[in-house]
């Protein structure tokens, strides 16, 4: 009796886990591009080169033990990078964020790097959502203009840009922040990226800046009429206590 208990508390737990599993995250990735100066013709998304560099969550290149949080100093054509913390949170919970902290790029002559970051696998939420895309400019030396972008994808692949927020320039120390059109995830798991390109003028220079995309959900329409409905029953009630009191 006891062996067929233990059996039946072991289904019951796998049965359990197996309910809340959650989709495998196929990779948390930073990929820097360069396409100007001797990287001239690299093609964004190609084969890995000097020029095309990817980094893995926990992979080559990253020198943060923590899953889901990525740690990097690079070289990419011309280019310097040195990306104090990347996060991502694709678990359950009430909103999904992909996060770039501490972004510095360097460069010595002008050209044009492009970064992106993604993952995959996000559960929440799954109702009306938008994206809010919030780039910050920390520091900045020379001539430089950084424009972003970021975006989700119900394939859940990684670096789709079904949906994106609007775009943001920035060329001067300050904060931008864009939402995208209202949409509806994908229960069964999605994916989120992060684009980041920014240019430098003749002489190069130095630009530090964070970036961070988060997902938020908008009530739907049926729950602020409810919402609705009860806030002036509510105030009715009150009013009507209020003219007995009177009486």
């Amino acid at each position: 009796m006891r062996s067929n208990a233990v059996t039946g508390s072991a289904v019951t737990l796998a049965l359990a886990l197996g309910f809340f599993s959650v989709p495998a995250r196929a990779a948390f990735q930073l990929n820097l591009v360069s396409t100007t100066g001797p990287c001239a013709g690299t093609v964004v998304g190609g084969a890995a080169s000097a020029c095309n560099v990817f980094v893995t969550d926990n992979g080559a290149g990253d020198s943060s033990p923590i899953l889901g949080n990525m740690q990097t100093t690079n070289t990419v054509g011309s280019f310097s990078v040195v990306n104090t913390t990347d996060v991502s949170k694709p678990v359950l919970g009430p909103n999904a964020e992909l996060g770039i902290n501490a972004f510095t790029v360097t460069a010595a002559t002008g050209g044009t790097p492009i970064f992106r970051l993604t993952d995959t696998g996000y559960l929440a939420p799954t109702g009306p959502t938008i994206l809010r895309n919030q780039l910050t400019l920390n520091s900045l030396t020379g001539n430089v203009n950084v424009t972003a972008f970021g975006a989700e994808s119900n394939t859940n692949a990684m670096y789709a840009t079904d949906v994106q927020t609007a775009g943001q320039t920035l060329t001067a120390l300050g904060t931008s922040v864009v939402t995208s059109p209202l949409f509806t995830p994908n229960p069964a798991g999605f994916s989120l990226t992060e684009y980041i390109q920014v240019t430098f003028g003749t002489g190069g220079g130095n630009v530090q800046l964070t970036k961070n995309l988060t997902t938020s959900t908008v009530p739907e329409p049926s729950s602020v009429v409810l919402f609705g409905g009860v806030a002036l029953f509510v105030s009715a009630l009150m009013r009507r206590r209020a003219r007995k009191v009177v009486l």
